[in-house]
């Protein structure tokens, strides 16, 4: 007989994580073949899936709307116990923000050593400074817009394959799912929904960072922001003066998050 989970991991990967297809489909109960295929499918990803079912599963995310009903996972899951530890940076891809990537660099690090847990995207600039960063002191996340089978941008494949070893890499798509925009915006939903907190390193109007900004204060998320020249380009400053706290340092950020040091 089957079990919800090996359900749930089947529909993923035959929908390819697509949330709406595998909402559809299992509300309607279709597309399940003999129940010994889908037994084998789950049993393949034994280990490299975890559903909404499962003990580890973050209690934030599966109060989100429309979490994700399973992740494919690469490194050590046990990072995601620590949940009140986990702190999101995001910021735009094309930031080309010297400032902004020097700092982010050593506001992930010190973070990372005070034992933080930094969480991100592998974009160009300021997420992926973020993960190496951390990663050079200690443990972070990585989350994925594609499947973990997948490197996107491809520079940052080193990198990814790094955090699988030692961190843990995150994807709401199964293997073969390549790059796509709906994929960066599922990706953007889950990085504000991970974290305790969210710290936004640079924004610009309309571009991805505020979509994961506003999915954060969905879930009742804080969110800070590191401060710009006034005649910046970014939109940070404005974000501010709208309630976002101001970040200039490691310290900073773990104030507002309400991170407890271990005793």
């Amino acid at each position: 007989m089957l079990n919800p989970k090996q359900v749930l991991l089947y529909t993923a990967i035959t929908h390819q994580g697509r949330w709406d297809d595998m909402f559809v489909a299992l509300r309607e109960k279709k597309d399940l073949p003999d129940p010994d295929e889908v037994a084998a499918v789950a049993k393949k990803y034994e280990g490299q899936a975890l559903t909404i079912f499962d003990d580890l599963y973050p209690d934030r995310l599966r109060n989100a709307p429309r979490p994700p009903l399973v992740l494919f996972y690469q490194g050590d899951i046990e990072l995601l116990k620590d949940a009140d530890r986990m702190i999101a940076f995001t910021g735009s891809h094309d930031s080309g923000s010297a400032y902004a990537e020097k700092m982010v660099a050593t506001i992930a690090k010190e973070a990372t050593k005070k034992g933080a847990i930094v969480v991100s995207g592998l974009s160009r600039s300021c997420q992926s400074i973020a993960l190496e960063s951390a990663l050079s002191v200690g443990q972070c996340i990585a989350v994925l817009s594609n499947g973990l089978d997948q490197n996107y941008p491809i520079e940052s494949s080193g990198l990814q394959a790094k955090i699988a070893k030692k961190g843990l890499v995150l994807s709401p798509f199964p293997n073969g799912v390549k790059p796509s925009v709906d994929g960066i915006r599922a990706r953007n939903l889950l990085l504000g929904q991970l974290g305790s907190f969210l710290f936004v390193a640079a924004a610009k109007k309309h571009d991805g960072v505020l979509l994961t900004m506003a999915s954060a204060v969905n879930v009742g998320c804080d969110a800070g922001c590191l401060p710009f020249p006034a005649e910046s380009e970014f939109v940070n400053n404005s974000l501010i003066r709208n309630g976002a706290a101001m970040i200039e340092s490691a310290d900073d950020l773990l104030f507002e998050a309400g991170f407890k040091k271990d005793e």
